[in-house]
């Protein structure tokens, strides 16, 4: 953390404008007794192994 740029730029900020597509059915979420929620993937499509530094990473896009 010492590297890091500690300047705040209020230029680089966007708007937020909310998307009402991506409403959730309150109905359709199923909470864990500690009231979590755990989601779960819909299909695999694509894996990958990205190399960084001496470290491979493996990268899944669902």
């Amino acid at each position: 953390m010492s590297g890091m740029h500690d300047v705040f730029h209020l230029s680089q900020l966007r708007r937020f404008v909310p998307d009402s597509s991506v409403t959730v059915d309150l109905e359709a979420i199923k909470l864990e007794p500690n009231m979590t929620f755990q989601p779960q993937p819909f299909q695999i499509v694509d894996r990958d192994v990205r190399n960084l530094r001496n470290r491979s990473i493996p990268v899944v896009k669902v």
